[in-house]
């Protein structure tokens, strides 16, 4: 199903029906997060703060926080970015775009200690403004850190994003993305101010 909605949502991406403008690199966003885990019986709950702001030559540099716990398992968990963009119009509405981040990833509970680590984060995706007041996102993320411990190896996480925009007001919107990985996915609804 996931796979029939990300294809989907690719072709009316690529259209060019619409004539409306590209999507803006220029905005902050706020949002109430919520991850589900195959391996952790329980929701993470949380919240994400986002922000983005477009530079010359089609750069844009962009910081997120997702932060999130479980307070069955009294376990939190913190995701934390910073990068920098590249976006190429391919549409009048429709741009691809190419992000690095660097990575800081916590795991913590307070009888355990913490898996603190850093890494980095690739993503590429694409953005299309379908209608004047609604933009679509597909992206495809690679996140990798350090090792967890000797048995859990590596932590590196490939998750795909579909985002939705909605612009309610001039440069006001509601915004919802849905990410998922193989043992995870994660939903969030929230509120995005574009300048």
């Amino acid at each position: 199903m996931i796979k029939k909605i990300f294809f989907t949502t690719t072709l009316l991406a690529m259209s060019n029906l619409a004539l409306a403008e590209r999507p803006s690199f220029s905005y902050f966003e706020a949002g109430a997060t919520e991850l589900e885990h195959d391996l952790v019986v329980g929701d993470f709950t949380g919240f994400e703060l986002t922000g983005s702001y477009e530079l010359p030559d089609n750069f844009y540099i962009v910081g997120k926080a997702v932060i999130t716990s479980d307070k069955d398992l009294d376990l939190d968990m913190e995701t934390k970015t910073i990068g920098i963009g590249y976006h190429e119009k391919i549409f009048s509405n429709t741009v691809l775009f190419a992000q690095a981040d660097a990575v800081a990833v916590v795991f913590s509970r307070p009888e355990s200690g913490q898996f603190d680590e850093q890494g980095y984060q690739f993503s590429v995706g694409i953005k299309s403004q379908i209608i004047d007041n609604l933009e679509v996102e597909l992206t495809y993320k690679r996140l990798s850190t350090g090792e967890v411990d000797e048995d859990f190896g590596d932590y590196r996480v490939d998750y795909a994003l579909l985002g939705l925009h909605y612009i309610v007001a001039s440069g006001v919107g509601i915004y919802a993305d849905y990410e998922k990985e193989d043992d995870s996915e994660r939903t969030v609804v929230g509120i995005r101010y574009e300048f």
